[in-house]
């Protein structure tokens, strides 16, 4: 069979598909119910207004939340950290009497947009004195967040004891500066 259409038979049968096609979708038209809206133009503007008011108020509480958070990060570089760290750790050690042992950096991690700087600390002392420097080590002012806290007796007999206090800060990492 030849598909030309170069005679007029071709033509009329192509003639009489596309009829059929175009009747059938004029018969789907009219018989068809129509595509009735979920909602009219009032809900629709009542649904708009709750979506807007929704995210107003998740971006003020994402704000609110990293106001929060910013008055624990440290916005200094990591080399700048580690000393004022040092010396948050010692004051609150004098302050509380109680001799620190160590102070040990250790390496930092990324996670996301956050810099986690970790130390480890050695102190020494009675213990109500250790219990005490933790709440004074975490507090706003001083940025650092204790994530270990380990307590043996030095001595049966007293309540001297040697503790070991994990601390980090948490700095916010810049888009560049991030490591994958």
């Amino acid at each position: 069979m030849n598909a030309s259409f170069a005679n007029d038979r071709a033509w009329k049968g192509f003639l009489a598909a596309m009829s059929l096609v175009l009747a059938a979708l004029l018969a789907a038209m009219v018989l068809l119910p129509d595509a009735k809206p979920r909602f009219g133009p009032a809900e629709r503007a009542q649904k708009q207004a709750a979506a807007r008011s929704a995210t107003v108020a998740a971006n003020q509480t994402y704000d609110k939340a990293r106001a929060q958070a910013a008055a624990y990060l440290w916005t200094e570089a990591p080399d700048a950290i580690s000393p004022q760290a040092l010396g948050i750790v010692t004051e609150a050690a004098k302050k509380h009497g109680l001799k620190l042992s160590a102070f040990r950096p250790q390496k930092s991690t990324i996670e996301g947009a956050l810099e986690e700087l970790n130390y480890v600390v050695a102190i020494e002392g009675r213990f109500p004195a250790a219990a005490e420097f933790l709440r004074t080590l975490e507090t706003p002012g001083n940025r650092l967040a204790v994530n270990l806290f380990q307590v043996t007796s030095s001595d049966g007999a007293t309540d001297s004891v040697t503790a070991t206090v994990g601390l980090v800060a948490f700095r916010e990492v810049s888009q560049g500066a991030a490591k994958p």
